[in-house]
């Protein structure tokens, strides 16, 4: 959304402000770790299962 001023230059409404997120605590850090991990190993899972399913089928 744009607003004309009288200068007739646009503006917009939301301020230009760069923020950066905080950086994560070391335990917070750890649980993305273990959750990541957690989630390669059951992808890992799946794809070697559905290997095997086709291995069977065919």
């Amino acid at each position: 959304m744009m607003i004309i001023d009288k200068d007739n230059f646009p503006r917009s409404v939301y301020p230009l402000v760069e923020t950066f997120p905080p950086s994560l605590e070391s335990s917070e850090r750890l649980i993305r770790v273990v959750l990541m991990t957690g989630f390669m190993a059951v992808m890992a899972i799946e794809i070697w299962l559905l290997l095997q399913a086709l291995q069977l089928w065919m």
